[in-house]
């Protein structure tokens, strides 16, 4: 089974992949796209534009269990879906932490709060089974334990996307 971990940056996915390491393989986006040719040049914004027809090729290609760790995994055509969701002023004080602009902090803060990645979801023409679970104060351990669950049911589709930050 081939995973997708998404979500807005700042909503835990790197944190919680490293607590799945001990259960599956996991790669990263950006280091796959490195491996394999699909990372473009650093932005100003220190952003790395990804070929993710090129990788996409790729990884459905991989022969093993994988879970890939990434904000663009879910464009990936990998066998089920992680969104991760976080409330929108704890992702603000989370990159503002981590020292990105305000201008980008704010185009990720809405990105959330819109629900972006569930949104590009459910834009695809394809459809996997999905796994949306709210990070703002779960401990990671019992999100790991949450996602390997779900990973050893065989992701079981969980019905529709429900976190709403603007209801």
């Amino acid at each position: 089974m081939r995973l997708a971990l998404t979500g807005t940056p700042g909503t835990g996915k790197t944190h919680l992949a490293a607590h799945l390491l001990a259960h599956v393989e996991v790669r990263s986006v950006e280091d796959l796209a490195a491996a394999h040719g699909a990372l473009g040049a650093r932005e100003a914004d220190g952003a790395q534009p990804v070929d993710v027809e090129g990788l996409r090729a790729f990884v459905e290609a991989w022969p093993t269990d994988l879970l890939v760790d990434g904000h663009l995994s879910h464009l990936l055509g990998l066998d089920a879906v992680v969104v991760l969701r976080c409330h929108p002023e704890v992702v603000a004080e989370r990159l503002r932490q981590r020292g990105y602009a305000p201008a980008k902090v704010q185009a990720n803060v809405e990105w959330e709060r819109l629900g972006g990645v569930v949104a590009e979801l459910l834009d695809a023409a394809e459809q996997h089974p999905l796994l949306e679970l709210d990070t703002s104060s779960q401990t990671v351990e019992v999100l790991a334990e949450t996602v390997m669950a779900w990973w050893l049911e065989g992701c079981p589709d969980r019905g529709p996307a429900s976190i709403d930050w603007l209801g």
